[in-house]
């Protein structure tokens, strides 16, 4: 879900905390840091690149890539936006999806790579392999948002369990 979407769940009541990537920075929310997710590169398994260890960013340079929501339209501020610059890499975007899961669906169809989360590989169907991204080290902030104006104590407690399991 992207960070406007979970912004609209908070305001709305709809779940008391979340763990947002990125975090929602948004007035009236409350946000604390918990770590970075590493970021891993979703390759079918049949791919060539998926027999490798580890992908250089470079070779990403003109592949077809599954975009994430980016917070504005110009794609600024974007985690894999800043890596793939950092390294003056252009893929072609080929679709510009909602989701993780969306993307990989995509992956798996072999419309092109996707730069996701560590956590996109928990749980994610056969078929797709992750490798880590060379020079892609810096990952994507986590924070465990929540309104201000809510007074539950359970929030602590999620808060807490989030930072043990992200270190």
């Amino acid at each position: 879900m992207s960070a406007l979407t979970y912004g609209s769940l908070l305001w709305d009541f709809k779940v008391t905390v979340g763990l947002c990537m990125p975090p929602l920075v948004r007035e009236g929310i409350e946000t604390v840091p918990l770590g970075r997710q590493p970021m891993l590169l979703a390759i079918p398994a049949r791919s060539r690149l998926a027999r490798q260890r580890r992908v250089a960013v470079e070779k990403l340079d003109g592949q077809a890539l599954i975009g994430l929501p980016v917070a504005n339209q110009s794609g600024e501020g974007s985690v894999v936006t800043s890596l793939l610059a950092k390294h003056s890499v252009k893929p072609r975007t080929v679709h510009r999806v909602e989701t993780v899961h969306s993307a990989l669906a995509l992956v798996l169809a072999g419309e092109g790579y996707a730069i996701v989360p560590a956590c996109a590989a928990v749980g994610s169907p056969p078929g797709l392999v992750f490798r880590p991204l060379e020079g892609g080290e810096a990952g994507l902030p986590v924070a465990a948002c929540w309104r201000r104006d809510v007074e539950n104590p359970l929030v602590r407690v999620v808060v807490s369990a989030a930072k043990e399991a992200l270190q």
